[in-house]
């Protein structure tokens, strides 16, 4: 399940991952995503995946749709895990994309929520 959490306000989505996750789970999501990006441009986001247990086959292809679809569309990312994979997809993917993408370890939630928040100089 991608569970929106109370915190999201404006430009900013925090979202938890939580247990294997499904198509209908991205066809919940997606329409939310879309309409923050349209309202806002850019968004800020803390993606919490500590409780992440995979995808099934539809759901990754819906979750690469998603990420193709919004490239570039993450002012900041933060994306929060305690696996190595976790870790490696953040750094490669700042890498590629015009997003800030940055990991975090479940112990550094504050600084992820801070750095999610920071104002950026265009």
């Amino acid at each position: 399940m991608l569970e929106i959490q109370p915190e999201s306000r404006g430009d900013f989505l925090s979202v938890c991952a939580v247990g294997k996750l499904t198509e209908r789970d991205y066809q919940k999501f997606t329409p939310q995503l879309d309409r923050l990006v349209a309202e806002h441009g850019r968004v800020r986001a803390l993606i919490d995946m500590t409780a992440f247990e995979g995808w099934t086959a539809k759901a990754a292809w819906k979750d690469f749709i998603l990420g193709i679809r919004h490239w570039n569309d993450f002012e900041r990312c933060a994306l929060i895990g305690d696996r190595s994979w976790e870790r490696a997809s953040a750094l490669a993917l700042n890498v590629i994309s015009k997003s800030n993408i940055r990991f975090f370890s479940a112990g550094e939630r504050r600084e992820a929520w801070v750095w999610t928040h920071e104002k950026t100089e265009h």
